[in-house]
């Protein structure tokens, strides 16, 4: 999970649409959202799954997440998640 829904209702049709466009743009990940959570995800053909290509969509997957994270905190108001 990156993070959860902002608590301003406003900002969140913002976000949805956001998340959409995001969508349509990245290419191998996927932003969803979970309850009151928003997930980056990637998406890989087992296939097509080796070592090398492994590392590289772990690699990508965590870069932005911290991008995304960040971005969505600060520009819609998401809430960080709470560490276990």
């Amino acid at each position: 999970f990156l993070c959860q829904l902002p608590k301003d209702i406003g900002k969140i049709k913002p976000l949805y649409q956001y998340l959409l466009t995001e969508n349509y743009e990245i290419t191998g990940l996927v932003l969803s959202c979970i309850q009151q959570n928003i997930v980056l995800s990637s998406l890989i053909y087992d296939l097509d799954l080796n070592k090398e290509s492994g590392t590289e969509t772990f690699r990508r997957l965590f870069q932005k997440a911290d991008e995304y994270d960040e971005f969505l905190k600060q520009e819609f108001g998401c809430v960080p998640m709470l560490e276990e």
